[in-house]
């Protein structure tokens, strides 16, 4: 892979890691309140679910990358 493919790649990875930073700012004052029943609850596992969801996509995605960039 050249030097500028790296690079991409790199730039890439980092972008990929911003957003999961971002998702999970995102959700998180959502799971930190407090739930007031059972559907709020369920509603709320849904959420966790989807942003666990996103949240691994994205890893998944960064670490495809990282792979293909050598040390460094």
């Amino acid at each position: 892979m050249s030097a500028s493919a790296d690079d991409d790649n790199r730039r890439l990875v980092k972008q990929l890691l911003l957003e999961a930073g971002r998702t999970m700012e995102d959700s998180s004052p959502e799971f930190a309140l407090t739930a007031s029943g059972a559907r709020e609850l369920d509603r709320r596992i849904v959420s966790l679910e989807r942003t666990a969801a996103d949240l691994l996509a994205l890893a998944s995605a960064a670490r495809s990358l990282r792979r293909r960039v050598p040390s460094g």
